[in-house]
């Protein structure tokens, strides 16, 4: 070999090792990018069959054992031609009516509605997931009389699709999915099947049914599946995304790109919160509760609140070596003010209610050192977590009580109705009365049972606004508007009320308060509340989970936002350093100086 060749050798395997790499991870990055492009068109079909196409196979389907199945098939096509046939071929069997095709050709149309035939449509009155909840799911029938559609009594509101209705919607960068929304139903059961769409689904059910709904999170599958399942219920259904900046659109791609990189179930549980926190539902905490921080795990042995900007020690054990006032400096060397940051980057909801969780879930930890801030000394203590501390965030040891002659504290996060009936008469004729709803009222019938003694009229609750949905991606939404009414009870109490409410009151809570601020029947001393009401719904998803979302929208009873902005206090008042250092609960304190003054 010349020299001249053996220079030129050198010189190509030089640049094969220099650039050959660059060329290698560029295509394992196009081939990566790809695959989320077919799960992101897989997700968007997904639901908009799941939950708008009315066809019987659409009703027979376990749709999280299909989310696992279809991602499995989709993610590795080359092309999009190759994705087109997929999609097909996992969608067909199921709406036979369906068509997808490319941006650039037309749909096809495969049946047209019969208008003399009995036609049958999705109608969801929120998410009717479970029968135990206000919201409800149902396909309906209807049927032409008189040139007007004639709905079943089953109906669940008046809305219905036109007659040949359809939805047209993008899928991808360059598919577009058509997908009637309305059916000819037979006797036989929904027209546009075929000898080959019904084999087709036959054996789709037999591949399916192979799919383990145990499957672990370590499996890339199910987690995409548990983002496609989310994306599409809050897509679809949530009410609150007009009040929020989620770019809800955007998020389903920015998840799964996030669960591509996960390794196990902690790694899916945060890509997971990454995604609900978008939400800003305050409801939204459930895989917070019972798999980030489980209620048999340990947890540091106090309660801290944000005083002042500052991480501020609330009610101690004796044995943790803190006091009440202690200013939190640091936690394992960590800075208390990034860990609230950090924590409350995963919380949904508004900030009230993020400060409030965050301050909370910042003692869940087996071990940590301490660093604090005690009368400008600084001190370092080691601790240990324990199973659910016996702590109460205000010191509150009596549920029912007479502060002072003729003034009541009732604490309605205890069982304390027996208390308040056994002592009907005094408190109708007591000068003054503190209801406390610093957290969950302990009976939902509380605004009833103990509200009416507070009226001398009938009042009306907030708003509630149940969507009422029969297209996708809350397309031409309307809504059902209800208001609880509430009847004077006798004894009717005649002295002074406070109530009493901070950031961790939530859902149950807002609601009383609610009728409270709007028909002015009290004084609310304390914080704005989390600004989270609404019936809530639960819902599974792969990988063994269970979440919450809200369903319906409430306003106030002028009509107003209280998503995020919560229930003000009539009477803003706020924890001091000094006051926690004292045993001082200056929310009484406060509802007592109400009631004194003439």
């Amino acid at each position: 070999m010349t020299i001249t060749k053996r220079i030129v050798l050198f010189i190509f395997i030089a640049c094969f090792i220099i650039f050959a790499p660059m060329y290698i991870k560029e295509d394992v990055y196009t081939m990566e990018y790809n695959s989320i492009n077919n799960i992101e068109s897989f997700a968007r079909l997904y639901g908009y069959v799941r939950y708008f196409h009315p066809s019987d196979e659409a009703s027979q389907i376990n749709w999280e054992q299909f989310a696992i199945y279809g991602v499995q098939k989709v993610k590795g096509a080359k092309n999009i031609d190759e994705l087109k046939l997929l999609l097909e071929e996992l969608f067909l069997p199921i709406a036979p009516t369906m068509s997808i095709y490319f941006d650039d050709e037309g749909p096809e149309i495969k049946t047209s509605i019969d208008e003399s035939s009995e036609v049958i449509a999705w109608q969801h009155f929120g998410l009717g997931y479970s029968e135990s909840t206000i919201y409800s799911s149902e396909r309906i029938v209807a049927s032409m009389v008189n040139e007007k559609m004639v709905l079943d009594n089953n109906k669940l509101f008046d809305e219905f699709p036109k007659i040949n209705e359809s939805i047209q919607r993008k899928i991808g960068s360059n598919l577009i999915c058509y997908i009637p929304v309305v059916l000819n139903q037979g006797k036989d059961g929904t027209i546009g099947q075929t000898e080959k769409s019904r084999k087709s689904f036959d054996r789709l059910l037999e591949d399916i049914d192979t799919v383990s709904l145990i499957h672990s999170s370590t499996d890339e599958n199910v987690r995409y599946a548990g983002i496609i399942v989310t994306w599409n219920i809050f897509q679809h259904f949530y009410p609150y995304f007009h009040v929020t900046d989620s770019d809800w659109e955007d998020q389903l791609r920015v998840a799964l790109e996030s669960t591509t990189k996960d390794e196990n179930r902690d790694d899916y549980i945060n890509s997971l919160l990454q995604l609900l926190e978008k939400t800003a539902d305050g409801h939204v905490k459930n895989i917070l509760d019972t798999e980030k921080y489980l209620l048999n795990d340990k947890w540091l042995p106090f309660i801290a609140d944000i005083i002042d900007d500052k991480l501020v020690i609330t009610v101690a054990e004796e044995s943790s070596g803190l006091k009440p006032g202690d200013i939190i400096l640091s936690k394992n060397g960590v800075d208390s003010t990034t860990v609230i940051e950090q924590l409350k980057a995963e919380i949904p909801g508004s900030e009230q209610w993020k400060s409030y969780l965050a301050s909370k879930h910042f003692r869940f930890h087996d071990a940590a050192i301490l660093e604090i801030e005690r009368n400008d000394k600084l001190l370092s203590l080691s601790m240990k977590g324990v199973y659910g501390p016996d702590l109460d965030e205000f010191n509150r040891t009596i549920s029912f009580v007479e502060l002072e002659d003729g003034i009541y504290y009732i604490d309605l996060t205890k069982d304390v109705m027996p208390a308040v009936f056994e002592n009907i008469e005094l408190l109708s004729q007591a000068k003054g009365i503190i209801f406390d709803l610093r957290g969950r009222p302990f009976t939902t019938r509380l605004w009833v049972d103990l509200v009416g003694h507070l009226i001398d009229e009938p009042i009306k609750g907030p708003i509630y606004l149940i969507p009422k949905i029969i297209y996708p991606d809350q397309g031409d939404i309307k809504f059902h508007e209800y208001r609880s009414e509430t009847e004077p009870l006798k004894p009717f109490f005649t002295g002074k009320f406070v109530f009493l409410s901070y950031a961790g009151s939530i859902s149950q809570p807002e609601y009383i308060l609610a009728h409270i601020k709007d028909n002015e029947i009290a004084e609310i001393v304390g914080q704005p509340t989390a600004g989270a009401d609404g019936d809530v719904q639960i819902f599974s998803i792969p990988g063994g989970l269970f979440e919450h979302f809200t369903g319906a929208e409430v306003l106030n009873g002028d009509g107003s936002q209280s998503h995020l902005i919560g229930i003000k206090p009539t009477i803003p008042i706020k924890r001091t350093i000094e006051g926690v250092k004292n045993g001082e609960d200056e929310y009484v304190k406060k509802a007592l100086e109400l009631i004194n003054s003439n």
